[in-house]
């Protein structure tokens, strides 16, 4: 099991390789080298979030697991929506 990464999470995008997923992705640093790297792989960064450094994106299984082995990143997590009362 990778730290990067919650185990369903894991699961599932293995399972759905194909389908699209948001993803909140935990960097050391908001950048645009960063920013480039993600693109280059077909990744849509849909919000930068710079005082926790996050991107949160949309991409494909398959392409979410190819992130595990990406230094930079330190945590993937699935964007879900949130609710309030």
């Amino acid at each position: 099991m990778s730290p990067k990464i919650d185990t369903r999470l894991r699961n599932t995008l293995r399972r759905y390789r194909e389908n699209d997923f948001d993803l909140l992705l935990r960097v050391d640093e908001v950048d645009k080298e960063n920013e480039e790297n993600l693109a280059a792989r077909g990744i849509a960064i849909r919000h930068r979030l710079i005082l926790t450094p996050t991107y949160a994106v949309t991409c494909t299984g398959q392409e979410g697991l190819g992130l595990l082995d990406v230094p930079w990143i330190c945590r993937i997590d699935e964007d879900q929506r949130v609710f309030t009362q």
